[in-house]
C-alpha cells in the first residue's frame, strides 16, 4: 500500500494516532535523527492492539515471499525486507525510536492458531544496540529477561558462533536461547533454529510474530 507521507513533526506511530489518523498500515515518518537530514522512514503502524500507536519494528509470518533472516550486521542496523510482510526495521532505527525509552510487545500465534503476547514496560538499545527490557506482564512467559543487556550480534560480529549455529541476529545470551524470532521460519518444525519463544511453546515453530514499540 502507498505510505500516507505526514508532517515532518511525527516521530512515531503514537504521533501519527494522536494526530487523528487511526487505520492500521504504512506511514512515513520523521524519527528525530533523521529529521535533520530530511530522511524519512517508512513504517508500519498497529492502531487497534491496545490502545493503537504501535511502531512495528519486526514482523513474521508465512507470505508470499519469505524474508532470508540469517543476514549480516550491516542489514541488521540498516533495516531489510517488507513492512507489509516479513521484515526488520533495523537497529538504528530502533535505536532512535526508542532513545528516550519505549513499552515494547510481543505478539504471536501458534500453529495450533492459539495467541499469546508479552509486554515490557522498559525497552531501549544501547548506542552499539545492547539491550535493555525488564518488567514484563503477558501469558507467554518472560523469555527475554535471559536477553537483558546482552550486545545484539550477526554471523559477522559479536557472538558470531550463535548467530551462524541459530541462522539468525538477535541478542544472544551466552548459554541456552529462551528465544529467537529472527531465526529461520519452518513451519512444522521444533529446533532451536526456527522462530520460538521458549517458555510459551519451547522450540516450536510459530505462525507468526509482531514486535512492536510505543513511547513509555
Amino acid at each position: 500500500s502507498t505510505p500516507i507521507v505526514l508532517d515532518e513533526n511525527l516521530r512515531d506511530c503514537s504521533g501519527v494516532l494522536a494526530s487523528g489518523r487511526n487505520k492500521s498500515g504504512v506511514y512515513t515518518i520523521w524519527p528525530k535523527e533523521h529529521s535533520t537530514t530530511g530522511k524519512p522512514l517508512k513504517i508500519y503502524c498497529d492502531m487497534e492492539t491496545d490502545g493503537g500507536g504501535w511502531t512495528v519494528i519486526q514482523r513474521r509470518g508465512e507470505f508470499p515471499v519469505q524474508q532470508d533472516f540469517y543476514k549480516n550486521w550491516e542489514s541488521y542496523k540498516n533495516g531489510f525486507g517488507n513492512i507489509t510482510q516479513e521484515f526488520w526495521l533495523g537497529n538504528e532505527n530502533i535505536r532512535v525510536l526508542c532513545e528516550k525509552g519505549c513499552k515494547i510487545r510481543f505478539d504471536m500465534r501458534a500453529e495450533n492458531g492459539e495467541r499469546g503476547f508479552a509486554i515490557y514496560q522498559n525497552f531501549y538499545l544501547s548506542s552499539s544496540y545492547a539491550i535493555r527490557i525488564n518488567d514484563y506482564s503477558g501469558d507467554v512467559g518472560d523469555a527475554m529477561r535471559y536477553q537483558n543487556n546482552y550486545a545484539f550480534s550477526t554471523k559477522d560480529k559479536g557472538n558470531t558462533e550463535k548467530a551462524q549455529r541459530l541462522k539468525g541476529g538477535w541478542w544472544y545470551e551466552d548459554s541456552t536461547v529462551f528465544c529467537h524470532l529472527n531465526g529461520v521460519y519452518e513451519p512444522g518444525t521444533n529446533d532451536a533454529q526456527t522462530v520460538n519463544w521458549y517458555p510459551w511453546r519451547e522450540h516450536e515453530n510459530l505462525a507468526s510474530v509482531e514486535i512492536k514499540v510505543r513511547p513509555k
